[in-house]
């Protein structure tokens, strides 16, 4: 029997993306009595933690925050006292309702995530971004109804930087992560607004980039998913030649539609004639460069050393 990792099924057999390394730790059972009243002392430091909270505001302003700001700023936050899973998730809560009002900054700080869950304290860390990713990404109806169009839409971008940064760069991401990008995908495909076109674009790319890299246990990816990829590229493209056939579309959204016929139709490292187009009249196009995976980090960082399974991407 072949072996599936990094996917748990609960309920009626849906999956969930909960990595192995995070189903293999020891469970926390809560205690069966209820808790006393919390002494003075901690109901004053959860207020402390609430205040400190409140300094992931500035990155999500709408203004290019430095990569460093971001980093001291998340570094202050996790390490700077003894953080538990608790506060962790009260973090990754927190980031995930501010990257709904502004996507900006959302890339960098999936980065910076990944970069403090390799510290040897990060264990917890990588639990509280995977539980939270995906209880938001199974209650995302909900959540669509509850924000609006434009608040989802950041919400897929969350999930797409969460799915692109997050992650050893020389794996693809685990098979039902990719899997939710298709999802997300597949729910924009009539693009009853414009803004759905290069948003749609970038999801199926990156999705079609990540079946050129190896699964983490070093198996195939597009071997591992079979069908499931010939039929998503087959169906992406359809669904771009009826809104082309649509018509009523700008130059740009037209040039992005025609950006994933071109590159779908060969290989999934996008060649070097389309970058040189494509990279001058579509904004956003940098994001699906390798360039984009770069991560800055302070001089010295002590850090480093255990990014050396992605050390070509690490720049100072």
């Amino acid at each position: 029997m072949t072996n599936v990792p990094n996917v748990v099924f609960r309920g009626r057999g849906r999956p969930v993306f909960i990595p192995q390394e995070i189903l293999d730790q020891q469970v926390r059972r809560p205690a069966s009595s209820a808790p006393p009243p919390l002494p003075r002392h901690i109901n004053e430091s959860l207020n402390s933690q609430s205040n400190a909270l409140t300094q992931f505001t500035a990155l999500f302003s709408g203004k290019q925050v430095d990569d460093l700001t971001i980093y001291r700023t998340m570094e202050t936050y996790i390490f700077k006292e003894d953080r538990g899973l608790q506060d962790l998730q009260k973090m990754m809560q927190r980031l995930t309702v501010l990257a709904l009002d502004c996507h900006r900054n959302v890339p960098t700080i999936c980065k910076y995530l990944y970069v403090f869950s390799q510290d040897p304290r990060g264990s917890d860390l990588r639990t509280a971004f995977f539980s939270n990713l995906e209880s938001d990404f199974m209650n995302r109806e909900e959540l669509k109804k509850r924000e609006g169009p434009m608040r989802y839409r950041n919400f897929i971008r969350w999930v797409m930087a969460a799915a692109h940064h997050y992650r050893n760069l020389l794996y693809a991401p685990f098979d039902e992560l990719m899997l939710s990008l298709l999802d997300l995908a597949d729910e924009i495909a009539e693009f009853n607004d414009t803004e759905d076109i290069p948003l749609y674009v970038t999801l199926v790319l990156r999705f079609y980039y990540y079946t050129s890299l190896p699964c983490s246990d070093g198996s195939d990816v597009t071997a591992k998913l079979g069908e499931q990829h010939t039929a998503a590229i087959v169906r992406a493209r359809n669904h771009v030649r009826q809104r082309v056939a649509r018509g009523g579309l700008s130059v740009v959204q037209m040039n992005w539609l025609i950006l994933l016929l071109e590159v779908t139709r060969s290989s999934p490292t996008i060649d070097k004639d389309i970058i040189e187009y494509y990279g001058s009249i579509l904004p956003g196009f940098a994001l699906l460069l390798p360039d984009s995976l770069k991560i800055k980090l302070p001089e010295g960082c002590p850090r480093a050393r255990h990014l050396e399974h992605i050390s070509r991407f690490v720049s100072w």
